[in-house]
């Protein structure tokens, strides 16, 4: 009996969900860092920076030091004129729902803080173009992960003024040989 209810419960809510954008990078695609597309099974993504240390961009990091068996990732960054390098992983168009959250693990890889900047920015109009992306969140190094080199859940919760609109997601790390990002 109890199977069955709870059957019953999956499948009502199963058919009163919102649409949602999933990824888990478990494909076997990675970056085509020339063109900045990388095809995943949620569509499109771009991977990009800001032209300013651009020896490192973001990949894919494999278990045990994913938060899956594949995990987006990032190598910290050592830009020597003193600027700093922003590193942009930039999902494809989802429709934000009523009380629509981003939900991702993340994990960083160093124990001490050495000045990476983490943050969540929305834009409605262009997976590119920077100009046109709000931040929604912003973290430090001490902020991200309690441990650091474990995998954390983070939730952020979109405005309201988001709500019904669609709009790419896009992940961003600020740093000058700061610290390595993975999410999932």
């Amino acid at each position: 009996m109890k199977k069955i209810t709870l059957l019953f419960v999956m499948l009502f809510f199963s058919f009163n969900s919102f649409s949602q954008l999933i990824e888990d990078f478990e494909g076997t695609t990675t970056p085509n860092l020339t063109s900045g597309d990388w095809a995943l099974t949620s569509g499109n993504w771009k991977v990009f920076d800001n032209g300013i240390g651009t020896a490192q961009s973001w990949g894919v990091i494999t278990a045990p030091n994913s938060c899956n068996g594949r995990s987006a990732y990032l190598n910290k960054e050592n830009v020597t004129d003193g600027t700093f390098a922003e590193d942009w992983l930039v999902t494809p168009l989802s429709t934000v729902p009523a009380n629509g959250q981003l939900h991702f693990s993340t994990k960083q890889t160093l124990a001490a803080n050495f000045g990476s900047v983490y943050t969540i920015r929305v834009s409605t109009t262009s997976q590119t173009n920077v100009a046109t992306f709000t931040t929604i969140q912003t973290w430090n190094e001490t902020e991200l992960n309690a441990v650091y080199n474990v995998c954390e859940e983070k939730v952020v919760q979109f405005p309201a003024a988001y709500v019904g609109q669609t709009v790419y997601v896009a992940f961003v790390m600020t740093n000058d040989n700061g610290d390595r990002w993975i999410v999932d």
